[in-house]
Order: C-alpha cells, then structure tokens, then sequence
C-alpha cells in the first residue's frame, strides 16, 4: 500500500487512479494534518512507502515529514515537487524527489522499485533510506540525484524519470 498525500483534489486522484490501474493500493489524505492524525490513530498501517506534496495551505511536507520522524515512525517519502531548486536544510527529509510536472510512468517505476526494494528486504529494510548523492541541482534538466533503499540506487535522469541501479 502507498499513501498520498496532495492538496490538488484533481491531482490526488489522478495519482490514486494511476496507482490503482497499475495494481497498487492507495490511502490518499488531501493534508499533512490529516495523514498525521492517521498516522497516530489505532487504525493506521504502514505503507511501503508515502508520496507527498510540499507545498500546502498550513503544514508542509517537509514540516509532516519531521514531525512523523520525531514521533519515532520510520517511513520511506517520495516528495513530488515543482520547487526549481530543494533547500539543503530540505534534503534530508525524502528518499526520492520527483519533479512536478511528471509522466505516470515516473510515479509507476517509483512504485515498482520501492515495492521490490520492501519485497526483498521486508519492511524494516525497505524503510532504510541513505543519502548517496547530492540534491541541490534538482530538478535542473542536467542535474542528477540519487537515494539509497539498501542495495537499489535510485537515480534521477534529465528525463524526469527514475532508475534503479543494484550497487556494487
């Protein structure tokens, strides 16, 4: 299961139609203050992984992702974005940044690895996530990132897609 989390009520379930046609389930929140409530509730389950926005009315991404992280949840985050440029002080808190606007195949490849990366590696391995490059030119046309989810490198392409490399 993914969870979303988009502000834009046409692009959350345009994501959530994506994930689903492509055989993924999907729990989608349309605020940071909503899937925090979720996430403290009794009925919360982890998701293989949680894709968000960042820029929302009240609490950002950023901010939810913190808060999560100092509540002691260890969660793996895929942030879409169309910031032009992610804040150092930023690069800490997503394993994966994909640029807005994306193809549905991006968001598909994302899912397909980190569902691989959680297959392999069970829940606790796949929520392992290692800075393993440098974000500060994303999401420049030239530029290139790169996270960790154990032995996968994530690798972001001039042509807004994502791939998966296994490390030596």
């Amino acid at each position: 299961m993914f969870h979303i989390i988009e502000d834009d009520h046409f692009l959350r379930e345009a994501i959530v139609d994506i994930f689903q046609y492509h055989g993924f389930a999907t729990q989608s929140f349309d605020a940071p203050e909503q899937y925090l409530a979720y996430v403290l509730s009794p009925d919360y389950m982890p998701p293989i992984a949680v894709f968000t926005d960042i820029n929302m009315p009240g609490m950002s991404g950023h901010e939810m992702i913190r808060a999560i992280s100092n509540n002691g949840q260890t969660l793996k985050f895929v942030v879409m974005t169309s910031e032009t440029g992610i804040r150092r002080h930023h690069t800490d808190t997503a394993c994966i940044y994909v640029a807005k606007p994306f193809f549905p195949a991006t968001l598909i490849q994302v899912a397909e690895q980190l569902t691989r990366c959680h297959d392999s590696n069970g829940p606790t391995g796949s929520h392992a996530c290692a800075n393993t490059g440098d974000w500060a030119d994303f999401p420049s046309v030239t530029g290139v990132c790169q996270r960790r989810c154990n032995d996968h490198i994530f690798e972001c392409t001039e042509r807004n897609t994502i791939q998966s490399s296994r490390s030596e």
